[in-house]
């Protein structure tokens, strides 16, 4: 949401999450910046400049169930399709978080 929103949203005191499973911050950041969206990170915050138009490609989830779903999000903005690797996490915390997507009309491949 934060790509398409108007002016700069800023996520602050965010650094705890550079420590987890993955670097959420740096893996976030790397993958929309893949699909053209301008945003910049610091150590504790992160600020994303919007609106940008999301552009489609391939990215991995790199095995984290959030960015993959995150990714998802990212999908229903994009212009073209997002293909979105290692998905097989988002069971961990979402069992059926396709198929709901798919209720709502995604269109989920």
């Amino acid at each position: 949401a934060a790509t398409q929103a108007h002016g700069t949203t800023t996520f602050t005191n965010i650094s705890h999450v550079r420590v987890k499973e993955t670097d959420r911050v740096f893996e976030m950041s790397e993958r929309l910046n893949r699909l053209g969206c301008k945003l910049e990170t610091g150590e504790d915050e992160l600020f994303v400049h919007g609106p940008t138009p999301i552009k489609g490609g391939t990215v991995s989830s790199a095995g984290d169930h959030r960015i993959a779903m995150a990714m998802v999000a990212a999908g229903l903005a994009a212009e073209e399709a997002i293909t979105i690797t290692e998905t097989e996490c988002v069971a961990v915390s979402f069992p059926n978080f396709f198929e709901r997507f798919e209720a709502c009309g995604a269109r989920i491949i």
